[in-house]
């Protein structure tokens, strides 16, 4: 369900995860400082999640309004989720700006993709 243009949200049912994929489309143009927050709200009776990945395997470079984003998510289940927050397909240029910004620890990565 694409709750923000360029960004869908499903619920996994069988892993317990929000799963949120993020296209590039999302990070053109205008910018959507609030993406993060319409997650939450569109979550808010989910109940008992494993966890929230974020899917960035269609959006390989990403701005900062989706990293303030991503640390609002992790503020918001980063405790709460026994697997906290998860980005999956994650490209290697991603994780070098989390680990500059020393944010890289707040989030588990899955199937990171080798190649920008």
């Amino acid at each position: 369900m694409a709750i923000v243009p360029g960004l869908d949200i499903t619920v996994d049912h069988q892993r317990n995860r929000a799963i949120i994929t993020v296209y590039r489309e999302f990070d053109e143009g205008l910018k959507r400082e609030e993406w993060s927050q319409a997650v939450i709200d569109h979550l808010a009776n989910a109940k008992n999640l494993d966890a929230v990945e974020v899917n960035l395997g269609k959006c390989p470079i990403i701005s900062s309004t989706v990293i303030a984003g991503l640390v609002h998510l992790y503020d918001q289940y980063g405790e709460t989720c026994p697997q906290g927050v998860i980005l999956r397909h994650c490209t290697s240029h991603v994780q070098r700006i989390l680990e500059m910004m020393k944010l890289l620890p707040m989030f588990s990565l899955e199937d990171p993709l080798e190649r920008n």
